[in-house]
């Protein structure tokens, strides 16, 4: 009976694709760490007047009665790009008027969780109900220093 020939393993250097793979994969990982850890220090600077601010600024796009507190909310040259991405509303007047007509037509904001802020920027989640028909949007507000509301936009989230 022959006896198997004892073979010495095969060792390979790793190829510089390998390299490059194990350098992506890192990168990945750490984009992710720094994602999270950036989630969760937008989430721990939530106070209640960014709570209280969400809670305006839906009411203000809901209701007559609270329309006329839009001109506290927004700087009186304030701009709001809207989620068709055509329309540009600028100052408190026009803002007003396309709230107001919005309103006539049966729209309501309504917030979804609570609002993200980084510095002077305040994000949220609202879902928007014309006539039965609700769309879910992500609006973006820029603050001064006053807290008025430099810059609105609006995304629709697919």
């Amino acid at each position: 009976m022959a006896q198997a020939a004892l073979t010495r393993p095969q060792t390979t250097t790793p190829t510089a694709h390998s390299n490059w793979f194990a350098i992506g994969l890192l990168v990945v990982v750490v984009a992710l760490v720094a994602g999270f850890a950036g989630y969760a220090f937008a989430q721990s600077n939530i106070t209640n007047s960014d709570v209280a601010f969400q809670k305006d600024v839906t009411a203000a796009w809901s209701n007559t009665a609270d329309s006329t507190k839009l001109a506290d909310l927004y700087w009186t040259g304030a701009v709001v790009r809207t989620a068709d991405g055509t329309t540009i509303l600028t100052g408190v007047p026009a803002i007003q008027a396309y709230v107001a007509d919005s309103i006539a037509h049966g729209a309501t904001v309504t917030p979804v969780g609570e609002p993200m802020r980084s510095g002077d920027t305040v994000a949220m989640f609202v879902n928007s109900d014309v006539s039965g028909t609700s769309t879910p949007l992500l609006a973006v507000f820029e603050l001064n220093n006053d807290g008025k509301i430099l810059t609105q936009t609006v995304y629709a989230v697919h």
